[in-house]
């Protein structure tokens, strides 16, 4: 069994306990309610499979099936990352801060998520793969793209330009997000 970091799994908690008004029932199995009750670890593990429940119940029921809001929400998430590990921005160097990220996002999933394709002074190609359900991957994919490029951003990349090459999604073999910045 896959599992993410609490780190990450808390945001999605919150974010449905605080919306009272929406019957997550419709999204969620009954396994998942008890995550919503009792207190998340930042440090333990937790189940993708709810991870991945929630994000879809999110999607809909919150965003509105936007992946600009769900790219947004990935951008303002580098804040969380940075309080929790503020050695990944390297100001003045986006390269070293992706490479950083990289290193570090294997303490956020216990199996690879994230994949280097290339790295060098003025954009990256990263393989990504959540392994979820194409809606939920889809998202995943999306809130990291966000991520990303906001990253690049706050390192000092100018221009900063991301997009998916290559879609799962749709039906291509893989997930490939490239990231160019000046």
């Amino acid at each position: 069994m896959k599992h993410v970091c609490g780190s990450l799994f808390v945001d999605y908690v919150r974010l449905i306990r605080s919306r009272k008004d929406i019957d997550w029932s419709r999204y969620l199995e009954p396994e998942d309610s008890g995550f919503l009750q009792g207190r998340v670890d930042d440090s333990a593990w937790y189940p993708i499979a709810t991870y991945e429940r929630f994000g879809v119940g999110i999607l809909s029921a919150v965003a509105g099936n936007s992946l600009a809001t769900v790219r947004m929400w990935g951008q303002f998430q580098v804040d969380a990352m940075l309080r929790l590990r503020p050695d990944i921005l390297e100001v003045g160097d986006p390269r070293e801060s992706l490479m950083r990220v990289v290193v570090h996002r294997k303490g956020f999933f216990d199996y690879d998520v994230l994949t280097v394709k290339e790295i060098l002074d003025d954009h990256a190609r990263l393989q990504l793969n959540y392994a979820m359900n194409g809606v939920a991957e889809l998202a995943a994919c999306s809130q990291a793209l966000g991520a990303l490029e906001e990253l690049v951003r706050r390192a000092g990349g100018q221009n900063v330009r991301a997009a998916f090459t290559e879609r799962t999604w749709e039906g291509d073999a893989r997930t490939v997000l490239e990231i160019n910045w000046a």
